[in-house]
């Protein structure tokens, strides 16, 4: 198909670390770049964490530089690169979105799109997805341009303010990409030990139609009527899944709660779970 360009084209910035989880992420920029047109604009970022070289003789910026630009040419990928030094590589790249007003930042995951990897998403992954500088995309690392389903960009909520700003970024990239946006919710089970007391029937699918309505409400409250929806119910995280999987989606998109460390010891964040497991990318978006 013919790249669509249009007026909503976003300014992307990829997280370089040399090693075969940024193939997912890079072949996610060319696929994007295919639909938004050669006008796309981005760059790739290469953090080097200071410490762990300065018991050796560290290279300039410079050589980095060279040696990224290098890296990048070798697998296709015509990117303008830029080095950027700190302690953490996830503040390094949080500073390179700031510095450079990037919309978005691109990073890949250890864990391939089928595999079964003890570790799916790595330290510099997991440290962004807590402090989010930005929206931020998750890719697995072996996917592919031609491995991008064709469906719609999906957006997973549940109706209120802490999902705005990730329904308006769900809705811009739609537009950047040219593909339809659906929003997707999903309903906890009634009965999550299985003892039913009602008839369950009939019970299930007035809260489906109570939560279809609701959804659509806030849609046409936040103006956007036109998008398609869909409510399910079932395990958060599982259901998602599917979802994505029927809907052919090729991202995910979904908020967050900005869970903190020690939070993520009773609670589990849905953002990052799905960014360890799906086969798609997986967005998650900040609260502000």
């Amino acid at each position: 198909m013919a790249p669509r360009v249009n007026n909503a084209l976003m300014k992307w910035l990829v997280g370089v670390d040399l090693r075969p989880s940024c193939a997912g992420s890079l072949a996610w920029l060319s696929w994007c770049h295919e639909w938004t047109g050669e006008s796309a604009d981005a760059l790739a970022v290469h953090a080097v964490e200071w410490p762990a070289v300065e018991a050796y003789a560290p290279p300039d910026a410079e050589s980095v530089q060279g040696y990224v630009q290098s890296f990048l040419r070798e697998r296709g990928h015509a990117l303008e690169a830029r080095v950027m030094e700190g302690r953490e590589p996830a503040d390094a790249l949080a500073q390179a979105m700031s510095l450079h007003g990037a919309d978005v930042l691109v990073i890949g995951r250890r864990a391939s799109r089928d595999g079964d990897e003890l570790v799916r998403l790595g330290g510099v992954a997991r440290r962004l997805l807590r402090q989010l500088p930005a929206p931020l995309i998750v890719c697995p690392a072996d996917l592919r341009a031609e491995d991008v389903p064709e469906g719609p960009v999906m957006i997973a909520i549940q109706p209120g303010s802490r999902f705005e700003h990730a329904l308006r970024f769900a809705r811009r990239l739609s537009v950047s990409l040219g593909r339809p946006l659906k929003a997707v919710s999903v309903v906890p089970p009634a009965f999550p030990t299985g003892v039913t007391y009602l008839p369950t029937p009939q019970y299930e699918a007035g809260r489906l139609d109570q939560a279809q309505a609701h959804l659509q409400d806030w849609l046409t409250k936040m103006k956007m009527t036109d998008v398609e929806t869909r409510v399910e119910e079932g395990s958060t995280v599982s259901t998602l899944w599917q979802m994505a999987e029927d809907e052919c989606a090729c991202l995910m998109v979904t908020g967050s709660r900005l869970l903190t460390a020690s939070e993520r010891f009773t609670r589990s964040s849905v953002g990052t779970t799905l960014c360890g497991i799906a086969r798609m990318p997986v967005a998650v978006v900040p609260p502000w």
